[in-house]
């Protein structure tokens, strides 16, 4: 039982650590225009995005811990 709750939250980090990847890519834009290079940022975003790294790394963590703990 251990195993297959690991193998989910193993799924799960990854599905989180994706989101986080994309929404993190996703909180900047450039332009250029006539020459002047243009940057905007979303902080709030930015900040989500890292949460949800931290997040899944954790849920990572815990799916391995369980994965190893039901194999002893």
């Amino acid at each position: 039982m251990k195993q297959i709750i690991g193998g989910i939250l193993i799924i799960l980090s990854i599905i989180i650590g994706y989101d986080g990847i994309q929404k993190f890519q996703d909180s900047s834009a450039d332009v250029k225009v006539l020459g002047i290079h243009l940057k905007a940022e979303d902080n709030g975003q930015k900040q989500t995005a890292f949460i949800e790294l931290v997040l899944a790394g954790l849920v990572l963590a815990g799916g391995l811990y369980l994965i190893r703990s039901s194999k002893s």
